[in-house]
């Protein structure tokens, strides 16, 4: 398992709107937390003004530069990230979208679907800038699942975060004939948080194993839908950064339709969303 954590190239995806300044400066702010090279990712004709404004905006990445992109958005922002090989490209929340536009899709939307790297979502930077104070990721038992803890770990002791809380969702669809087996409302609730309590300990070991100090984090079990759960949870808790990893497959017409956990994270995005791809 490639237990890299460090991002060495990052984009920004800007545009001309007012906020895109606050985008590259965050984006700025986090190419130096990882000494990375910053490219800021320009949708848009070339122009002095827009040459000024990022030069002074990212001067204090440890390198930077700029390319212009032209022709459909999405496409050019992709296209672009893979020649010049960035391994995270940030990029900020949508708004929230009706039906016809959610099926259509937008470029955001699309480059979480499509991109062949880490991407990160920033929700307003302008009003909540940087940097991440309470971190939570969303845990799996399995490769993908390590790498995000790993990087949202490192992530963690760079920025000194208060909190990071791992957090483990579960889809537990026995557990209903459990709840019947029970007979009573106290038994079955003795059995949901048996569960919990062997959930959260089973993702304490898969932290440890992974390398991460017993006083590093905190554990969460949830149950429900994935992907919902975490969403509410991490709204009332209050965290500003959630990390998840990406899905072992890619994304195809019917996720438009029928969600993925990472789709509907993304339409409620209680908070800047970290999707971490494998290397």
């Amino acid at each position: 398992m490639d237990r890299e954590t460090r991002f060495h190239k990052i984009g920004a995806a800007i545009g001309s709107s007012p906020a895109s300044a606050a985008l590259l400066a965050e984006s700025a702010r986090i190419a130096r937390l990882y000494d990375a090279e910053l490219v800021a990712l320009h949708v848009g004709e070339q122009t002095a003004d827009k040459e000024a404004r990022n030069l002074e905006v990212a001067s204090s990445a440890p390198r930077f530069s700029a390319r212009y992109l032209e022709g459909d958005p999405a496409k050019a922002l992709e296209r672009a990230a893979a020649k010049a090989k960035l391994d995270l490209l940030v990029f900020g929340a949508l708004e929230r979208e009706n039906v016809l536009k959610r099926y259509a899709g937008s470029v955001a939307r699309t480059l979480m679907r499509r991109a062949a790297r880490s991407t990160l979502t920033l929700v307003d930077p302008a009003n909540r800038p940087g940097p991440f104070r309470a971190v939570c990721v969303s845990v799996e038992f399995d490769a993908r699942g390590e790498r995000a803890l790993l990087l949202a770990a490192d992530l963690a002791k760079r920025e000194s975060v208060e909190r990071l809380c791992l957090v483990r969702e579960i889809e537990a669809p026995g557990f209903a004939v459990a709840v019947q087996d029970a007979g009573s409302i106290a038994e079955a609730e003795r059995v949901r948080e048996e569960w919990l309590r062997d959930e959260c300990e089973k993702t304490r070991l898969f932290a440890l194993e992974a390398g991460l100090r017993a006083d590093a984090f905190e554990t969460v079990a949830l149950f429900g839908g994935k992907g919902k759960e975490v969403a509410e949870y991490v709204k009332r808790s209050g965290a500003d950064l959630l990390v998840v990893p990406a899905p072992a497959r890619t994304y195809g017409v019917l996720d438009r339709l029928f969600p993925h956990d990472v789709e509907r994270l993304f339409e409620a995005l209680p908070c800047s969303l970290l999707l971490v791809k494998p290397t």
